[in-house]
Formats: C-alpha cells, sequence, structure tokens
C-alpha cells in the first residue's frame, strides 16, 4: 500500500532514464540501439517482476554522527554496487530478468560506468526529476533509507502492484550468506513461529503457541552477545521490561531476543534475560535481521497490535525511560487526531526515533486549551483527507474500526500530533530558543525543521502551515539533527555506542 502510493501519488510523474536494453515505449528502428530513452517511473518498475532500487545519499539522522570520511564511503559504496552487478549478471543463468533503478543524490558515484557492466538484457533507468523534499522525504520514509547507500528489493505482483519484498538488500549482497532466490522477507510476525525459549522458575522452558492477541505492543531485540555494547544494554532493557510487565501486565507487553550469534553459546546466557529468546537456525536469524530492516546492534524495533514497526530506535527511548514512566506504549496507535503526550518520547533525542513526520505546538500551561484547539483542527483536517484518500485507493477499513494500520498513516501523508507545555528543550536543542511561544514547528527526520512564523496562530493559520508543509513549499529554519546532538550527555548513537551488520572487511559476512 504504501509503495504503490508513493509511485502512483506522491511520485506520479517521476521520469527516468533507461541506460541498457529495450525500451518498453521505443519503436522498432529504436529498439535495437542502446541510446538512453526516457519513461515514467512507473512504467519502469512495471517491466519486470523484480527491481532494485537503489538509493545513494549523505548519511541521515538514524546515522552515527561521526560516520566514516567520504574516501572509506565511497570505497564501501563501489563495493556495494559490484556486488549487485555481480548479482543481477548472476540472475541470467537462472533465467530470471531483473530491472535496477539508481537514485543519486549525493552525485558522488559515476553511474554510467556501474549501468556499463550490466548485461545488455537488464534494464537499467537513473532518476531524471528533481524531487521536492517532501517526495524525497516520503521516498526515503517507504524504503527505510538511513544510510549511506541503501537497496530495496521490489516485487511487482500485478501491473502496478508493487509490493517492497526488502529494505536491506546491500546488507545482503555483502554478506556471504545470502537467501535462496526469490527472496521473501514482508512478513514481521514471522518471529511468532520461531522455537523460543523463556526462562520460568529458573528453568528454559520452550514456548509454543506463544502469540497473545491481547499485546498491544512489542518489542523485538537484535543483539550479538559478543559485544560488551550489547550486554550492558541488556540491563538496560531487563529493567525495562520487568517495569513494562509490573505496570501493564505480561497479557500486553512481551520482547523478542534475536542473538545473531547464539549459535556460539550454550544456553545459560539467556537466563539473564526474562524475555522470549528465539532459539533459530543462522541462516533462520538472517531472514528474521532482513524482515525487519535491521542494520546494526544492538538495535530494539517496536511494534503496534498490528506487528506494524513503530520504530527500530527504540533503543534510544529505552535509554531515556528505563523505568517505563512517561509513555504508555501499550496504548499506541497511529491517530489522526491525538496529541502524543511530548514528554514521553524526551526531546533532546526525538530526531532519533520516528521515522515519520510531526506537527509539535509549544506553548506555556495556560496555552493548553488554545493549543488543543490548534491540535483539534489539524486532526480534523487530516482524517478528511485520509478518507478521501482510503475511498479514492477502494481501502475503506478506517471507516470500520476509526483506526489507522501504520501503513495507511503513512500513505495518507499525514503527521504525529504533539503538544508541548512547559518545555522547550527541542528548540533551544536546534538554536530556536528566542523563539515566542505558542509556536508550531514541522519536525521531519529526513529534511529538518519548518517554523510557523505567524505571531498569531489560527486554526486557518495552522492547517495552511501543514498544507504547505505536504506541497514542499516551506523553507528549512533547521537540520535534521541538531547542533547539540554530539554533547557528551546525549545519548546519541556513535560509531561507539552501535556495532553495524556490515561487514568490516568487504569480503567476510555480514554479524
Amino acid at each position: 500500500m504504501v509503495l504503490n502510493n508513493l509511485i502512483g501519488h506522491v511520485l506520479r510523474g517521476a521520469r527516468v532514464r533507461q541506460f541498457l536494453g529495450e525500451s518498453p515505449s521505443a519503436n522498432s528502428s529504436e529498439a535495437g540501439s542502446h541510446s538512453p530513452v526516457e519513461i515514467s517511473l512507473e512504467e519502469a518498475l512495471n517491466i519486470n517482476k523484480y527491481t532494485f532500487f537503489v538509493v545513494i545519499t549523505a548519511p541521515f539522522p538514524t546515522i552515527p554522527p561521526n560516520n566514516p570520511g567520504p574516501k572509506d564511503v565511497l570505497d564501501e559504496n563501489a563495493f556495494v554496487l559490484k556486488e549487485l552487478v555481480k548479482y543481477v549478471s548472476s540472475m541470467k543463468k537462472a533465467k530470471e530478468t531483473l530491472s535496477t533503478i539508481i537514485y543519486d543524490k549525493s552525485n558522488s558515484v559515476d553511474i554510467a560506468a556501474v549501468l556499463a557492466k550490466l548485461p545488455s538484457e537488464v534494464k537499467a533507468f537513473v532518476f531524471t526529476s528533481k524531487l521536492r523534499y517532501i517526495q524525497e522525504a516520503d521516498m526515503f520514509r517507504a524504503f527505510n533509507i538511513s544510510r549511506k547507500l541503501s537497496i530495496a528489493l521490489i516485487e511487482r505482483k500485478a501491473p502496478n502492484d508493487l509490493q517492497i519484498i526488502n529494505t536491506v538488500t546491500h546488507n545482503i549482497l555483502k554478506s556471504d550468506n545470502r537467501p535462496a532466490w526469490p527472496w521473501s522477507f514482508a512478513d514481521t510476525r514471522i518471529i511468532y513461529n520461531e522455537p523460543i525459549l523463556k526462562p520460568v522458575e529458573g528453568k528454559l522452558v520452550p514456548q509454543t503457541n506463544v502469540y497473545k492477541k491481547s499485546w498491544k505492543f512489542k518489542a523485538v531485540f537484535f543483539f550479538n552477545w559478543m559485544i560488551p555494547l550489547c550486554r550492558n544494554f541488556v540491563q538496560t532493557l531487563w529493567t525495562f521490561y520487568n517495569n513494562m510487565i509490573k505496570t501493564f501486565g505480561e497479557d500486553h507487553f512481551e520482547i523478542f531476543g534475536v542473538m545473531l550469534d547464539i549459535e556460539k553459546y550454550n544456553d545459560h546466557v539467556l537466563f539473564g534475560m526474562p524475555w522470549c529468546t528465539l532459539k533459530s537456525t543462522r541462516e533462520q536469524l538472517d531472514c528474521i535481521k532482513y524482515t525487519f530492516g535491521v542494520s546494526h546492534v544492538p538495535s530494539l524495533v517496536f511494534l503496534d497490535e498490528n506487528d506494524d514497526i513503530i520504530t527500530r530506535n527504540g533503543r534510544a527511548l529505552v535509554i531515556a525511560d528505563p523505568d517505563a514512566r512517561c509513555f504508555d506504549w501499550t496504548s499506541w496507535t497511529w491517530d489522526l487526531d491525538c496529541d502524543l503526550p511530548w514528554k514521553g518520547v524526551r526531546p533532546w533525542n526525538y530526531y532519533l526515533i520516528f521515522e515519520v513526520p510531526s506537527l509539535i505546538i509549544f506553548g506555556d500551561l495556560d496555552d493548553d486549551g488554545y493549543i488543543s484547539t490548534l491540535i483539534d483542527a489539524v486532526g480534523d483536517m487530516q482524517r478528511t483527507h485520509v478518507q478521501r484518500h482510503l475511498l479514492q485507493t477502494k481501502n475503506v477499513d478506517i471507516f470500520s474500526h476509526q483506526k489507522l494500520t501504520r501503513n495507511q498513516f503513512i500513505s495518507g501523508s499525514t503527521m504525529l500530533l504533539h503538544k508541548s507545555l512547559e518545555d522547550e528543550e527541542f528548540l533551544v536543542r536546534y538554536g530556536l530558543g528566542d523563539l515566542s511561544v505558542p509556536l508550531a514547528v514541522i519536525f521531519d527526520p529526513f529534511v529538518g525543521v519548518f517554523v510557523c512564523d505567524d505571531e498569531q496562530i489560527s486554526e486557518e493559520i495552522i492547517k495552511n502551515f501543514v498544507i504547505k508543509f505536504q506541497n514542499g513549499e516551506l523553507s528549512l529554519s533547521a537540520p535534521a539533527v541538531p547542533p547539540s546532538a554530539n554533547h557528551n550527555h546525549v545519548p546519541v548513537l556513535t560509531n561507539k555506542t552501535t556495532h553495524s551488520l556490515d561487514p568490516v572487511d568487504p569480503k567476510s559476512s555480514a554479524q
């Protein structure tokens, strides 16, 4: 749903140029030539059953701020693209024809040289359209772009019916343990069907029929026991888990541990982890890792009641609130018209948490009712917009249960709504502390901060502010990562606080 909306609506009219192979729009006299032909992105994605979608970009907020130098980045990008060419070329033997589409934001790669190495049968394209920031951000959101180079695998289920199979194909290409083709990593519920162990009264007890419909909130913890940082975070997560169970009960919350090096250790290490731990083969653990789009350890993925991903950056939230006092995660919904408790997401690391944009209205305690009125106005507008969108796409589930799934929320180009009273730390972090409140800002983790500069904010003004953002008509006020992100007391993800799942040696497999 997200991808079909992205291609058919957000990126409608986007154009790509074909470098190799025959164009579906070329006439017979042109079909034998290899001159570049420009077609729509939608046409390009419908040529073959499978398409590798390559995005080359500068690092984003979910990336450690202390990134490798430009040469290291270029070398790694070149290696991944080389592996992609090799893999796509090898599919010729399997009689599988693939397409490749490249979006190069960084302009750091000789695309023509890369494409020239592909077999002539492979359809290869590069973007020619210049995207507005909101279009680019929505594309990055759909493909979970959080690296200097990301590759997603897209499957055409039927004409103009597209599905994202995997968003970390770049990791798979760098691994020696690649899954057999065709790949299939689309269902997060895979974890419930795996062998599971859980400590119960001093014994490790196998768990069967583990899934509970009553679970409103789940977490999936990816880690390597050999890494000290992972073992240290287990202690913090242990505190969080026990407080969640104490407050909300076992019927509303569970953690599933995915220990990627579990085959190297005895089961006794699991006694220090009171949650469910998957006892799967290395191949199956890799499959689960790819399904969730995880690129580093430790990683904590939060799931909602529909098993949709709330955030892949749950570790930042647990570090901020190990006692589980600030936010009732068991009541999480993708609300269109309800404001979320701002203190529950701790503004100093907000840029690390959600992939979707947010409207945040700051004010004093006396502004509470006034701000609620503004948020209600935006909420009503969002609900009307999404209802219209779902009717147009013949997806009317919202009318039956009045709740949205994550995919519906993102496809509707909506945003989370926050009310922040007597708490201007976010503004200070972004160098906006001198601005007077009430103040409305929109934060998009893939773009940055936008400020509504009207002195008096009315319902009409706030709705126009949101519409201008959605149309890509606003000017950026601050980048996504705040200047203070490198302060020692801010727990941002640095090179010393995460371990990439990419191999250090390009020839070695992912951990």
